[in-house]
C-alpha cells in the first residue's frame, strides 16, 4: 500500500508546473526582479536568447570559460529562472557541445567555439560563437536541426 502511494505522488510530482509547485524555485511578480536576481548570482555574462518555440533561454558565463543554460519561465503572472544545464568548461578546449531540454521538453543541442561557422552568432565581447539547434543532435554530423535562435540580448 505505502509502495502504491509512493508511485502516486512521483508520478503526481513529475507532471506539475515547475514554477508554482516547486519550493526549490523562487518566483516573482515581474520578469525584471526574476533576472536581476539570477545575474546576482553569475559573475560573468548573461544572454538572453529568444528561440523559434518561443522560450526565453539564458546562455550564463558562471566564470571564465564555465558556461550552463538557465531558462526564463512565465506561469500567471510569476517569473522564475530555471538551470536547465549543468556546467561546461571550455578551459583547454576550442569549444564544447551539449543537449538539454527546456520546461516544456523541447529539445536543443548547444555548441560554443572560437571559430565561426555557419549559424553561429558571436558572443558580443567574446572571441567565441555560439550555435543552439533543435532536437538533440550532438551525434549527427552534419547537426540536422534547424536553427532555434529567433534573437538575443545582452543582459550582462
Amino acid at each position: 500500500m505505502v509502495a502504491i502511494i509512493s508511485i502516486l505522488t512521483i508520478v503526481g510530482c513529475s507532471e506539475s508546473d515547475p514554477i508554482l509547485n516547486d519550493s526549490q524555485t523562487e518566483t516573482f511578480s515581474t520578469q525584471e526582479n526574476a533576472l536581476e536576481d539570477f545575474a546576482d548570482g553569475v559573475r560573468g555574462g548573461i544572454m538572453l536568447v529568444n528561440t523559434t518555440q518561443g522560450e526565453q533561454l539564458l546562455v550564463a558565463n558562471s566564470t571564465q570559460r564555465i558556461y550552463f543554460i538557465s531558462e526564463l519561465l512565465n506561469k500567471d503572472g510569476e517569473y522564475a529562472v530555471v538551470k536547465l544545464s549543468n556546467d561546461v568548461s571550455l578551459n583547454g578546449v576550442p569549444g564544447a557541445g551539449w543537449q538539454f531540454s527546456s520546461a516544456e521538453n523541447n529539445k536543443y543541442t548547444v555548441k560554443l567555439t572560437n571559430e565561426k561557422e555557419n549559424n553561429f552568432i558571436q558572443i558580443p565581447g567574446k572571441q567565441l560563437f555560439l550555435s543552439i539547434e533543435q532536437g538533440h543532435n550532438l551525434s549527427k554530423t552534419p547537426a540536422s536541426g534547424g536553427n532555434a535562435i529567433e534573437s538575443t540580448e545582452i543582459l550582462k
